[in-house]
C-alpha cells in the first residue's frame, strides 16, 4: 500500500507486510541484474523518475485532477476503459481520497474523449466517493468494471462498497465488502441512473471484487458477463467466478465454474460463443505453473468457454505471459487476443502488450510498451480497435489506459510517494514490423 496522507480509521487498512516488500525489492534486483548485470542495478537504484515508454502517452488521471477535485483525492489508481460504438472513450479510476491505501474512501472517477484518447474531458464522479447504500463504511471499496451494452445503448459499470469483519475480531476489510452495485449510463457517460444493489444474484459470492477493467458483451443472445474474485488467491477459500446477465443487467446467474487460487481477472469475448479468463495467480511453484519464467515462477492462468460463458473449461497457466502478481487487461483487436502487463517475475515494469492469433490458446507475439525502468502496473484495454485518433494507420490500433508513477522505489516494485501515480493513455498500432516473436 501507499503511505498514508492521514491514519484510516481501522489499523486493518495501515497493515504493511515489510518482509514482504524487503523480499520483493532483494528478488527484483536479482532480476534486473540478470538481464542486465551491475549496470542495470545501478541504473535501477539511481533512476526514480520515469523511464522511457516507445509509444504517445496522454495524461488521464494525475496530481492535478486530484488538487482540482473538491474531495481531498490523495491518488487514483485501478483504471478501466470502455469504447462506444461511435469511438467515445470513458476512462475510470479510483479516485483515493486521504489516502492511496486500498481499502481507503474512494469515489469512481471518469473522463471522456471524443477523438480517440488525444483529448479528455474535465473529471466527473459516476460514484462520488460518498457512502452507497446501507452498511458498514460504504464509501471505500469500488474495483470498476464496465461493458457496453450495444442492443440498449448503455454503458454499464460495475463496482462494490463496504467493509466487512468476516472473523468477528473487530477488523474490517474491504475484500469481501458489503455489498456490490451496478450503474448504468444510456448518454455514453454524460448523466448515470442511481446504484442499483444485485448483491442478491450472488449468493455465497455476495460483496466480491468486480474485474478490475472490462467484462464482456455477446450481441446475438444479449448476455452480460463479468469476472469477480472472493477473497484472494492466497487466503483460504479465495476464488473467482463469472457472473451473467441475459436481461440487460435486471437480473444475474453464476456460471457453472469457479476458479480456485486466483484473483483478479479480465473476461473477453472471442466472438459469440467463445470466451476466455484470464487471472492473476500468487502460485509461484514451477511444478505447478510450468511458467518460463524461472525466478518467481508466476504466470497468468486462464481458462475457456465455448457456450457463452455457461461453463467454462479447467483453468491452465499461461506458460509465456510471466507476471509479478499483478494484474492484467485483455481484448480482441482485430484479428489479435490481446493482453497486457508488466512481465516481470517481481518488478512492476517494462509494460508489454502479448498477441495470440489462436485465441489465447498460445501467445505469439509481444510489442513492448515502456522500457524496464518506466514503473507499470494496472492496465485496461479499449474493447476493440479504436474508432477515431488511428485514420492513418495502416494497422488495427489498441487503446491502452495504464498506471503508472513518476517517482518509483528503486527495482519497480512500488510507488515511492502517494501523489506520484498518474494514469495514462497511448495508442498502440499493431504493426507485425514491431512484433517480438514470444
Amino acid at each position: 500500500m501507499c503511505s498514508s496522507l492521514h491514519a484510516l480509521t481501522s489499523d486493518q487498512f495501515n497493515r504493511m507486510d515489510v518482509e514482504g516488500y524487503v523480499e520483493r525489492f532483494l528478488n527484483a534486483a536479482n532480476e534486473y541484474y540478470l538481464a542486465g548485470g551491475v549496470a542495470a542495478v545501478e541504473r535501477g537504484f539511481q533512476k526514480i523518475d520515469e523511464g522511457t515508454t516507445f509509444f504517445n502517452k496522454t495524461q488521464v488521471f494525475g496530481l492535478e485532477d486530484a488538487e482540482k477535485s473538491e474531495y481531498n483525492v490523495a491518488c487514483f489508481r485501478i483504471p478501466a476503459i470502455i469504447q462506444t460504438p461511435e469511438g467515445i472513450l470513458l476512462a475510470f479510476a479510483e479516485g483515493r481520497v486521504d489516502t492511496c491505501a486500498d481499502c481507503a474512501e474512494l469515489g469512481i472517477a471518469m473522463k471522456r474523449s471524443l477523438d480517440g484518447g488525444v483529448s479528455w474531458s474535465e473529471l466527473s464522479w459516476p460514484v462520488p466517493p460518498t457512502p452507497t447504500g446501507e452498511g458498514h463504511e460504504m464509501a471505500r471499496g469500488g474495483n470498476p468494471t464496465v461493458i457496453y451494452d450495444t442492443k440498449r445503448c448503455n454503458v454499464v459499470l460495475h463496482f462494490n462498497r463496504g467493509t466487512t469483519d468476516t472473523n468477528g475480531d473487530g477488523h474490517y476489510d474491504c475484500i469481501p465488502a458489503v455489498d456490490n452495485f451496478q450503474i448504468v449510463s444510456a448518454d455514453d457517460g454524460l448523466t448515470w441512473e442511481q446504484p442499483k444493489n444485485i448483491s442478491r444474484f450472488l449468493g455465497e459470492y455476495r460483496g466480491l471484487l468486480p474485474g478490475p477493467g472490462t467484462g464482456a458483451y455477446l450481441p446475438s443472445s444479449d448476455r452480460m458477463l463479468f469476472a469477480g474474485h472472493y477473497l484472494t488467491a492466497e487466503r483460504g477459500g479465495g476464488a473467482v467466478v463469472i457472473y451473467f446477465s441475459d436481461d440487460g443487467g435486471e437480473t444475474f446467474q453464476l456460471s457453472h465454474s469457479t476458479f480456485p487460487r486466483v484473483d483478479e481477472s479480465v473476461v473477453t469475448a472471442i466472438d459469440d460463443t467463445h470466451l476466455v479468463v484470464n487471472h492473476r495467480t500468487d502460485v509461484g511453484n514451477c511444478t505447478i505453473t510450468g511458467c518460463r519464467d524461472t525466478l518467481g515462477c508466476n504466470c497468468r492462468s486462464q481458462a475457456f468457454s465455448n457456450d457463452s460463458g455457461l461453463t467454462w473449461s479447467e483453468p491452465m497457466y499461461a506458460s509465456e505471459l510471466t507476471d509479478p502478481v499483478c494484474e492484467g487487461s485483455m481484448a480482441q483487436v482485430g484479428d489479435y487476443l490481446v493482453f497486457s502487463n508488466p512481465p516481470m517475475s517481481y518488478a512492476r515494469a517494462n509494460l508489454s502488450l502479448a498477441l495470440s492469433i489462436s485465441g489465447g490458446t498460445t501467445w505469439d507475439y509481444r510489442i513492448q510498451v515502456a522500457d524496464e525502468f518506466q514503473y507499470s502496473d494496472y492496465s485496461s484495454l479499449v474493447n476493440g480497435a479504436l474508432v477515431h485518433g488511428a485514420t492513418d494507420a495502416k494497422y488495427p490500433v489498441a487503446g491502452l489506459l495504464w498506471g503508472s508513477c513518476q517517482h518509483p522505489i528503486p527495482m519497480r516494485v512500488w510507488c515511492l510517494w502517494p501523489t506520484s501515480w498518474n494514469i495514462y493513455f497511448s495508442r498502440i498500432q499493431l504493426d507485425p514490423d514491431n512484433f517480438v516473436s514470444t
